[in-house]
């Protein structure tokens, strides 16, 4: 047997009846597993990180929402009560104490009143930027305020959601302060002209509006996911079996634009009244040139599911599943896939935010994830 070394540190052989120094063999053993370990720790590192300022999530954690009111204000809100927010433009983000027994979908804030809607059909309301915050309902009123601090040590007391409705609302939109809309499922839309003080059901008679075949297959209702207003009157909202509803009376009533035969759609932007796109399951995606009147298939170079876009002026964002982001440049006529600069296994990506007053900066969120990117770093 052969034992090889150094000079400094020579092994003999038994027939020169020396011995092997094992206290070497040793010190390399554990110089390689600390190489290994130390290796593990970037390749995680590299998973969740692109270098491009991203801050992180535990692993676990599901981001579904990002909203900045500017470009230093923002919150983030997800599963099991996540909540963070950011007063740097997220350079930071600190964790907000509140109930893990709800689900928070979406968070929109207008100046320093914010609101939050999720699982259980629960809608939380601030008007002092994310301090406080206290529940609302269909009906109006709601349990007491609910303080909130920011503190590691402080916790929130629970969430109560509201008593009249308990359909999942899946996204909120306010035109102003006083204006809004949430969505979310079965078909659900509420409307509020006070700050949500009151939220009145103007859902849709679903019953209605589907498509005979789709009745005839037991389709009673549909899920509504997103929701935008391009001003104070104009509004449109998609869901289930390419569901795409518009008003034109600030969300009093809606009319359908198109229904059936296509996959759930999960996102909508307009960049104009008539230049619109909508994504959805396993990379399907539509736009129109003519306000709505028709819509047509545009091509994704995907087969992943495409959860957010945003268009504004001529750069539009799309991310999805598997870490998948497309950008255009030219105000959605053409799409490119930009790689998202991390190592499997890839998270999903489920929303994405352009920061205001033109910052050239998205901020994308999904599974244990907040990557901040550099609009054009990718080029």
């Amino acid at each position: 047997m052969f034992c090889v070394a150094e000079e400094k540190n020579r092994f003999y052989t038994k027939d020169n009846t020396s011995f092997c120094s094992w206290r070497l063999l040793i010190r390399h053993y554990y110089l390689i597993l600390i190489s290994i370990l130390l290796l593990n720790t970037f390749l995680w590192s590299m998973c969740i990180s692109s270098g491009q300022a991203d801050s992180q999530l535990a692993r676990r954690d599901k981001a579904f929402s990002i909203n900045f009111r500017d470009n230093k204000y923002g919150w983030i809100v997800g599963d099991n009560g996540l909540a963070l927010r950011t007063e740097d433009g997220g350079g930071s983000w600190q964790r907000v104490s509140m109930s893990e027994d709800y689900t928070f979908n979406d968070v929109y804030f207008v100046g320093k009143k914010g609101w939050i809607v999720g699982g259980g059909g629960v809608i939380l309301h601030t008007d002092d930027s994310g301090i406080t915050w206290s529940t609302q309902s269909a009906t109006g009123g709601g349990p007491p305020t609910l303080e909130i601090s920011t503190g590691a040590d402080r916790t929130c007391p629970v969430v109560e959601p509201s008593s009249a409705l308990r359909q999942t609302l899946m996204k909120v939109f306010f035109i102003d302060q006083d204006k809004g809309i949430t969505v979310g499922a079965d078909g659900t839309i509420l409307r509020t002209e006070d700050g949500g003080i009151n939220w009145i059901n103007v859902s849709p008679n679903l019953l209605e509006i589907l498509p005979a075949e789709l009745i005839d297959r037991g389709v009673t209702s549909v899920n509504l996911y997103d929701v935008l207003f391009l001003n104070e009157t104009s509004g449109w909202v998609v869901g289930d079996w390419g569901t795409i509803l518009c008003t034109a009376d600030e969300g009093k009533t809606w009319k359908v634009s198109h229904i059936g035969h296509f996959p759930p759609l999960f996102s909508i932007s307009f960049k104009n009244l008539k230049e619109g796109w909508t994504v959805g399951q396993n990379g399907f995606a539509l736009k129109t040139d003519n306000g709505g009147d028709t819509w047509t298939k545009f091509s994704i170079d995907t087969e992943n599911s495409l959860y957010r876009i945003q268009v504004k002026e001529d750069y539009g964002v799309i991310v999805g599943d598997q870490a998948i982001t497309f950008e255009s440049n030219d105000g959605g006529k053409t799409w490119r896939s930009i790689n998202s600069n991390l190592q499997p296994p890839y998270p999903w990506f489920v929303d994405v935010c352009l920061l205001p007053s033109n910052s050239a900066r998205i901020v994308t969120v999904g599974k244990g994830i907040i990557k901040d990117t550099k609009i054009g770093s990718n080029q």
